[in-house]
C-alpha cells in the first residue's frame, strides 16, 4: 500500500507539474504514483472516464493491497491546463498523431514530452510537432490492466520507465525527469540511445505477439508450449536480421542470449497475459 505524500512535504522548487494525455491503464498508474509522490498531475480523459475520475479518483492494485486517491484533477481538454513541465503521452499508438496536435497549447521550452507507446513511430510523430529536443521516447515494463473505469491492477515485472531525448541529446528537463520518477517509486533509466531501446523492445512485442495472435495463446500458453516459444524465437531472430540490413539501431541487440529465457521463464508475465 502506498501512502499520500502532501504537497506541502515538498518544497516549492520540487513540486512538477504532470499532465496524462490518455487515462487508461498505463497513464492513471504513473499518474497516481506521481501523485503520491506529492507532484501535481491532471489527468486528461473523456465520457465515462473523466466523469469517473472526478467522481471517484484512482485505485491502485498491486497484489491485494489497494491504495485509493480519492480525488485527482481531471480535464477534457490540454486547453484547460496552464504550463506543465512533463506531459506523458498515454494512448493507443493510432491515435499519437491526433493527440500530438493539441500540444501546440504547451509552448514553454522547458517542457517534455514523453511517449510511452509500443513501437517506434511515436516519438517521431510527436516530434514534428513540438520538436525532437523535448521529445522523449519512452518504454514502459510491467503488466497494467483497468479493472473499471477508476482501478488499475498492476502486476508483473516491476514498473519501469525508460526513456531519453529522441535527438539523442541532454538537456536539463530530460535529466531532471530520472530522479523524479525514482522518487515516486517508478524504476527509471535515462538510455543514451533511446532509438535502439524502442528497437528492442518493438522486435520482441512482434515476435511475441505475432505468434501470440496466430495461435491464440497466453504468454504462459507459449511458455508451456516449447514450438510456440521456438517460433517467436524464430520471428525473432528474423526480425532482427532484417533490421541489420536496413539500419544500425539494434544491429548489436543485447537480447540474443537472453531471448529464450525470457519466452520460457516467465515467473513475472503473468501467465494469462496476451501480447499485442
Amino acid at each position: 500500500m502506498f501512502a499520500l505524500r502532501e504537497h506541502g512535504s515538498k518544497g516549492v522548487e520540487d513540486l512538477m507539474k504532470f499532465v496524462m494525455v490518455g487515462s487508461g491503464a498505463v497513464g492513471c498508474y504513473f499518474g497516481a504514483r506521481l501523485l503520491l509522490a506529492g507532484h501535481d498531475v491532471t489527468f486528461i480523459a473523456r465520457g465515462e472516464r473523466l466523469r469517473a475520475l472526478r467522481e471517484q479518483g484512482i485505485t491502485l492494485v498491486h497484489g491485494d493491497e489497494p491504495t485509493r486517491i480519492p480525488q485527482v484533477g481531471a480535464v477534457e481538454s490540454l486547453n484547460e491546463v496552464d504550463a506543465v513541465d512533463y506531459v506523458f503521452l498515454g494512448v493507443k499508438t493510432w491515435q499519437v498523431a491526433e493527440a500530438a496536435q493539441t500540444f501546440s497549447a504547451l509552448t514553454a521550452e522547458h517542457t517534455r514530452f514523453l511517449t510511452l507507446q509500443n513501437g517506434v513511430d511515436a516519438p517521431h510523430e510527436v516530434a514534428g510537432m513540438v520538436g525532437a529536443r523535448r521529445t522523449l521516447g519512452g518504454i514502459v515494463r510491467g503488466f497494467f490492466e483497468m479493472t473499471d473505469l477508476t482501478t488499475v491492477r498492476h502486476v508483473g515485472v516491476p514498473p519501469t520507465i525508460i526513456y531519453g531525448q529522441i535527438d539523442g541529446g541532454r538537456s536539463a528537463p530530460t535529466d531532471q525527469l530520472l530522479p523524479l520518477l525514482i522518487e515516486a517509486g517508478i524504476n527509471a533509466e535515462h538510455s543514451t540511445d533511446i532509438e535502439a531501446s524502442l528497437w528492442e523492445k518493438f522486435l520482441l512485442v512482434t515476435a511475441l505477439s505475432g505468434v501470440g495472435t496466430v495461435t491464440r495463446s497466453t504468454v504462459g500458453e507459449l511458455a508451456r508450449a516449447p514450438r510456440r516459444a521456438t517460433c517467436s524465437t524464430g520471428c525473432w531472430s528474423k526480425w532482427r536480421r532484417w533490421h541489420g540490413r536496413s539500419a544500425s539501431a539494434c544491429v548489436t541487440m543485447p537480447l540474443t542470449g537472453r531471448w529464450p529465457s525470457l519466452i520460457r521463464s516467465p515467473p513475472r508475465r503473468p501467465p494469462r497475459c496476451t501480447a499485442t
